[in-house]
């Protein structure tokens, strides 16, 4: 959505950026400022802040679109990583726990369980 965004207003606002992209995609907004503070070397806009560059408006789609696709390299690494640490792990047996009880629950002793009772 932020992407869309930005695409249909023609220039990248902080909303979209930090709020929404940010989010979405962790770093990205951070790579972004570096990537596009590099494009402005040696142009009229260097020696702006890149607050200034956002609140004038001054980051257009068009122009810096390198520096938005270069704010997502390096985005996928790590995921392997991630895939095996304690919290993904956790998450697996919580998943398998909340499976197994579904499965039992939903299963014939249920309908069992039920005729006995009732």
């Amino acid at each position: 959505m932020a992407l869309e965004q930005m695409f249909s207003k023609g220039k990248i606002q902080a909303q979209e950026l930090r709020l929404q992209l940010g989010q979405a995609i962790p770093g990205a907004a951070e790579r972004f400022q570096q990537a596009a503070m590099q494009i402005i070397q040696g142009t009229e806009l260097q020696g702006q802040s890149f607050a200034q560059l956002l609140q004038k408006g001054e980051l257009l789609t068009d122009r810096f679109l390198p520096a938005l696709i270069q704010s997502f390299k390096g985005v996928s690494h790590g995921w392997e990583e991630a895939s095996h640490s304690l919290n993904a792990n956790i998450n697996r047996l919580s998943s398998s726990w909340f499976n197994l009880r579904t499965a039992v629950t939903d299963g014939p002793f249920t309908g069992a369980l039920n005729n006995v009772i009732l």
